[in-house]
């Protein structure tokens, strides 16, 4: 069985999905397509991400150009390329039917198999939820989201590209809900999934596929070690940059130490 995973990036994020795809590999032995959508990424820079991946990655490279997306909210921590996952039921080969949706700023250090084969039902979208109550409650009066319907963080999402091909929401949808609410979101595409799709996400273990420092408040580096399959570095605490702080990093920098080693980067 082959994985088909998703990412989108430029060019500042190659480093750290290098070292998220060499996490991925070292825990699943799998088949794996990820398909990669970008605008600014060259040949050389694929070839920079292959020669560090195994036989089982096989990357296709999936060029955006949508100008539609020209007055979309933007900046440098929420780049154009966080929109393109809206529209990967449109982009991706319509033989595949389901995609996990990865961000680069995480860490695979288990299977991940039983979260890829997830009965997504009739749902469009299964992910986690990072939010408290009052925060909960805050999202629910600006993106007019019932109680009973997550607020869903987008770094891991498992994808019903099925159900996305057929759903009412469609590009125009999309855009026209970007236009006329672009001064309220605050994280974009996460607004967007939650509010456009609030009564088809399914919700996962977030403990276990999307796991934050902010966690580590209720949960110890053991039950980590013994549990957590996804570590995500969300928000500007990136184990990259020089000012991070937090304990998780070791994890990072445990697969970005074997990537040098290996490759003298």
């Amino acid at each position: 069985m082959t994985i088909n995973i998703l990412v989108t990036i430029n060019k500042r994020y190659i480093d750290p999905l290098i070292v998220m795809l060499c996490s991925y590999t070292k825990n699943n032995p799998y088949p794996t397509t990820v398909y990669v959508m970008n605008t600014d990424l060259q040949e050389r820079d694929f070839n920079t991400i292959k020669e560090h991946l195994g036989s089982t990655i096989k990357l296709v490279d999936i060029k955006i150009d949508d100008r539609r997306l020209k007055n979309a909210p933007v900046s440098k921590k929420f780049p154009i390329t966080m929109y393109y996952r809206l529209f990967a039921w449109k982009y991706l080969p319509k033989t595949i039917n389901k995609v996990l949706y990865l961000d680069p700023d995480i860490i695979i250090r288990g299977d991940i198999m039983d979260l890829y084969q997830l009965d997504l039902k009739k749902n469009d979208f299964a992910g986690a939820t990072h939010v408290g109550f009052f925060v909960k409650v805050f999202n629910d009066i600006r993106l007019k989201i019932k109680y009973k319907n997550i607020y869903v963080n987008s770094g891991v999402l498992l994808m019903n590209l099925k159900e996305l091909r057929r759903s009412s929401i469609d590009e125009q949808t999309i855009y026209t809900y970007i236009d006329k609410n672009k001064k309220k979101l605050f994280l974009p595409d996460q607004d967007i999934i939650s509010s456009l799709y609030k009564n088809k996400i399914l919700k996962i273990d977030t403990t276990i596929y999307n796991f934050t420092e902010k966690m580590l408040k209720k949960h110890s580096l053991e039950w980590v070690e013994e549990n957590t399959k996804i570590i995500h570095y969300c928000g500007k605490n990136k184990p990259w940059k020089k000012q991070y702080h937090g304990k998780l990093g070791k994890y990072y920098l445990k697969y970005a130490k074997e990537v040098k080693q290996k490759y003298n980067r």
